[in-house]
């Protein structure tokens, strides 16, 4: 018999944002590897292992096939390249017909299962999470209420420059988002690989990259 669910959402998504020109990097930073396994299958894995429902990747028009063989993957091709993240973002608030979605970047190669679960574990009915670190908030690894990140989303089209950041601190003044402070430990899995020298010789655990 299943156990019922401990946290606020009784069902929630998650979406791999793949879409980046990766410029600094030279290369599609999806298809790097951590321990042999490319970082966006490893991205998928650790958010299936938190208890995510279904699975979506976000990717760029020209970039790395973004079909890896993980049963009922939801694919989103980015419409507007060069735009960033947030075309992927608003792409995957439309398709997720679920109560939440986990949004992450590809490029956290540290993260763990554990630390996904924990995150999505600590929301309460209605209300996303939004990590904060020594850097600030970071809505690139956050869990989003649906349809209240949606119908947000939405109202920043209108802005010259929408944002996940941006779309984040909406959430966190009007109340449909809360803040979790890491500590120190926590904090090391959200490192994120931006240049060819963060990558190489880095086996992505935490404190190696």
């Amino acid at each position: 018999m299943q156990q019922p669910r401990k946290f606020g959402f009784q069902a929630w998504d998650a979406v791999v944002l793949a879409g980046g020109a990766s410029q600094r990097m030279g290369r599609d930073k999806a298809g790097l590897h951590v321990e042999g396994v490319p970082l966006l299958e490893l991205q998928l894995r650790r958010a299936r292992e938190a208890g995510a429902d279904r699975l979506w990747v976000s990717c760029g028009v020209h970039g790395l096939s973004c079909a890896p063989d993980i049963p009922g993957l939801g694919l989103l091709r980015d419409a507007a390249p060069g735009q960033g993240p947030w075309p992927g973002l608003l792409a995957a608030l439309r398709a997720s017909g679920s109560e939440a979605l986990l949004v992450l970047a590809v490029d956290l190669p540290a993260l763990t299962g554990a630390f996904l679960r924990r995150l999505v574990d600590g929301a309460v009915p209605g209300v996303g999470r939004v990590p904060v670190t020594a850097g600030g908030i970071e809505p690139l690894c956050a869990l989003y209420p649906l349809p209240s990140a949606l119908e947000a989303a939405a109202g920043l089209e209108t802005f010259d420059r929408p944002s996940p950041r941006r779309l984040a601190m909406q959430g966190l003044e009007e109340g449909w988002m809360r803040a979790w402070d890491l500590e120190a430990e926590d904090r090391a899995l959200l490192v994120n690989w931006n240049r060819p020298e963060d990558w190489k010789g880095n086996t992505g655990r935490p404190g190696h990259a």
